[in-house]
């Protein structure tokens, strides 16, 4: 089981020393009364800065400045108790309204991009890998019928544009196109499998990550058996 990932490492260090300074600074905050405030609240902030520049720490998959807020919560008694309750499910709220606001905008990018360009740019690699995370949506729930309709476009222009992938990467692209190519005309579509989507999702970054500006689009000299896509 992952406790903490890598950021949450230098952040507690920081916290650490942070705290060691403003102990010696001023002891009077040592004592049992007053350290969990100074604690909690030295990882609020500092958990807070990082989060803020891109520094995601995490410990239990809960954010550090989420934990400085939980150590003053629990040091106040019942009353904190009850305010860490109305924070957790206003964290909830934010974060649902959020990721919602989020893939609204996703699903807006993709379908102007796609009609600004409606074929794939094959002059560069790097802007081939953009032009597919950019037009291809993968929604959170089940995709509608014009989504389906959607992405199953960018799909087709994916397989035409030949790119250089692995039979496992190709195998993905097929699997995607095959459900969308099966659910465009359907009332309600189901959910794409999480394990295809991020599959998906991680061979798009690694090429955009790999990928230099420079770098002409490589194309297959015959499209192999995973790239053809059964109808």
């Amino acid at each position: 089981m992952v406790i903490f990932n890598l950021w949450a490492i230098p952040v507690a260090v920081l916290v650490y020393l942070a705290v060691a300074g403003i102990n010696h600074l001023f002891p009077a905050v040592a004592n049992d009364h007053y350290f969990p405030f100074v604690a909690g609240t030295t990882m609020f902030v500092i958990g807070g800065i990082g989060e803020w520049i891109g520094v995601k720490a995490r410990v239990f998959f809960l954010p550090v400045w989420l934990l400085g807020i939980a150590v003053i919560c629990v040091k106040l008694g019942p009353i904190g108790w009850v305010l860490l309750g109305l924070i957790v499910v206003a964290c909830v709220i934010w974060l649902v309204r959020w990721t919602k606001k989020k893939d609204a905008e996703e699903w807006q990018q993709a379908q102007a991009e796609l009609a600004k360009s409606p074929t794939p740019p094959t002059l560069k690699e790097l802007e081939f890998w953009n032009w597919v995370k950019t037009t291809l949506y993968l929604p959170l729930g089940s995709p509608t019928p014009e989504q389906c309709a959607h992405d199953l476009k960018v799909l087709q222009g994916v397989r035409s544009a030949r790119p250089v992938l692995t039979p496992p990467e190709a195998a993905g692209f097929v699997g995607l196109e095959a459900f969308f190519e099966k659910n465009k005309n359907e009332a309600k579509c189901p959910g794409i499998e999480n394990k295809l989507q991020q599959a998906i999702a991680n061979v798009i970054q690694q090429k955009i990550k790999k990928a230099k500006p420079v770098v002409a689009f490589r194309v297959l000299s015959s499209t192999p058996p995973e790239m053809t896509a059964s109808r």
